[in-house]
């Protein structure tokens, strides 16, 4: 609806201008212009009239409304409400009043990778990376503890932290993993990180989800 409201005052802004350009053009045409210049002319006003439509409207959709998209989240009074699909509303409307908007790729799932080099019992320094992906399985508990306010810890560095006492704590383990392609090392490894960031994450009701956690050489 407010997108039609939108265009119909775009439309009669450029069909006003265009009108008063052929009104003219025939005053004009009073003074027997060849028809090539009423031609013309009638041919401008008609690009001046598009061209002042399409202005309104992109100036009009720009300054005065706001588009939510499917994914986003309304926050009032710290609950939130997910947007069902697309909506352009005017940023005076009544409902967007005492609202919060968080976009919806505030929600997307993201990788922490790491990096460290624990000694093997040869000794040799090995080089492991590895990573973890995370999701959001409630967007609630997700927006009361990161993004509530402005000094909520990020959650890319809640699980970063967390690896890094993991790597402290299981170095050792760590340094005997030799093989990705090997099965039974990636499920040792993954039993030892899940075993590790799960109870932090679910302790503090963080909303986060691990998907996927590997490691590589």
């Amino acid at each position: 609806m407010v997108k039609v409201k939108i265009s119909l005052i775009a439309f009669v802004s450029g069909t006003i201008i265009w009108a008063l350009s052929v009104l003219f053009m025939t005053m004009l045409s009073r003074y027997e212009l060849k028809t090539e210049a009423l031609v013309f002319y009638s041919t401008l006003s008609l690009v001046l009239g598009v061209a002042t439509a399409w202005f309104v409207y992109t100036e009009v959709k720009d300054e005065k409304t706001i588009t939510l998209e499917k994914g986003d989240c309304l926050v009032e009074n710290d609950k939130l409400t997910d947007v069902a699909e697309e909506v352009t509303l005017w940023k005076s409307d009544p409902y967007l009043k005492g609202k919060r908007i968080i976009e919806g790729k505030a929600f997307r799932f993201f990788e922490v990778h790491m990096r460290l080099s624990p000694i093997t019992d040869n000794p040799k320094v090995r080089n492991l990376i590895y990573w973890a992906t995370v999701s959001v399985d409630d967007r609630q508990k997700f927006y009361d503890f990161f993004l509530k306010d402005s000094e909520c810890i990020k959650p890319e560095n809640l699980i970063r932290k967390s690896c890094y006492e993991f790597n402290e704590k299981f170095s050792t383990e760590l340094a005997k993993l030799y093989n990705p392609l090997d099965e039974i090392q990636q499920e040792r490894f993954s039993e030892m990180l899940l075993g590790f960031l799960l109870p932090i994450i679910e302790k503090v009701d963080t909303g986060l989800k691990i998907v996927r956690v590997e490691f590589s050489l």
